[in-house]
């Protein structure tokens, strides 16, 4: 892991007072703890094995200081052991998951170092910045400005009557379900006949059910999408978080269009949005929070994130993400 730390500059990131990521040029040696309770009986292992994933699944690290993870190890039969990972996703985006297991394995297997990368997730951030006097940028922005005063507010949610304490962390419950094989194929047929991807129907629907406990029936959302572009042959191969945000805008008032004409019309607008993803929403954002004084509240905090049809260098998510130290027992993000 020491070895990764040196590699990977993000792995010694942490967040300045002035809100800038800084890499630290040197950081003490991380140990990581193990534990045995390989004797322990058997519900009591459970017991504990538990106890740490829900522990580290809300611990918040404070991001001025290093390290921004936390990774720890239970051995809990003779020859098997549980690795727990929290990782804070400033530094880390899908794609940075199956690079850091990746590297890993290079270092398990062959105990050798890697190459340096020719460029580092700083250049990446700087050439974003140089973007900015060109002309896509520049039309990208001005199609974004002449747009953010029509933006409708995030969805208006019915909230608890009993509000939780505020000096305790929130707490996240994760759903989850799971459609049949058959069934989804069929669906994936029926909206490629409409010229509609599976992310942008899912993202309608998803609309569709907000609008019936939002109190008004136009709103914005969060859609997050994957934005490594291949300005250098290694950018695939950085620890970093290269998710863009795009705002995506709904207008439900009219009863009188169908599923599929919804469907058609809000793929239309993500093609639209796309076409002008040189500017991130996040700094979208930061104008309307300056344009309406509420630059300390969030804007837009209805976020849909849709990895279907994703791959990380040729591999489903799934298959890249079984790697050398087994397959995720458990996987939470908040």
């Amino acid at each position: 892991w020491n070895a990764l730390i040196a590699c990977h500059d993000m792995l010694r990131m942490v967040i300045n007072d002035q809100g800038q990521q800084q890499i630290l040029e040197n950081v003490d040696r991380y140990v990581i703890p193990r534990l045995d309770i390989s004797q322990w009986p058997a519900a009591k292992r459970k017991e504990h094995l538990d106890n740490i994933r829900h522990e580290l699944s809300y611990e918040v690290r404070p991001t001025d200081h290093w390290p921004l993870f936390n990774l720890l190890v239970t051995q809990f039969e003779k020859k098997r052991y549980r690795l727990h990972l929290n990782l804070d996703l400033l530094m880390f985006d899908v794609q940075s998951f199956k690079v850091m297991m990746d590297d890993l394995a290079v270092f398990f297997y062959q105990k050798d170092t890697l190459s340096p990368l020719e460029i580092t997730f700083r250049d990446y951030v700087l050439y974003e910045k140089a973007e900015r006097n060109e002309a896509d940028w520049l039309r990208s922005w001005s199609y974004w400005q002449s747009r953010l005063y029509t933006l409708p507010p995030a969805p208006r949610l019915p909230l608890s009557e009993h509000p939780a304490d505020k000096a305790q962390p929130p707490h996240f419950t994760t759903y989850q379900s799971v459609i049949d094989k058959a069934s989804w194929e069929a669906l994936k047929k029926l909206w490629q006949s409409w010229k509609v991807t599976p992310s942008a129907a899912l993202i309608t629907l998803f609309a569709w059910t907000l609008e019936r406990w939002s109190k008004w029936p136009t709103f914005t959302i969060n859609l997050t999408f994957f934005n490594r572009r291949p300005i250098h042959s290694q950018v695939a191969k950085l620890i970093g978080d290269f998710t863009s945000v795009l705002l995506l805008d709904f207008d439900l008032t009219s009863s009188a269009l169908s599923l599929r004409q919804l469907m058609e019309r809000v793929q239309a607008r993500l093609w639209e949005s796309l076409a002008h993803s040189q500017v991130n929403g996040v700094e979208l954002m930061r104008e309307i929070g300056r344009m309406t004084g509420q630059s300390d509240q969030p804007l837009m905090p209805v976020v849909f994130t849709s990895m279907l049809g994703m791959n990380l260098d040729g591999l489903a998510i799934t298959e890249a993400l079984t790697n050398f130290l087994g397959d995720p027992v458990h996987v939470f993000t908040q």
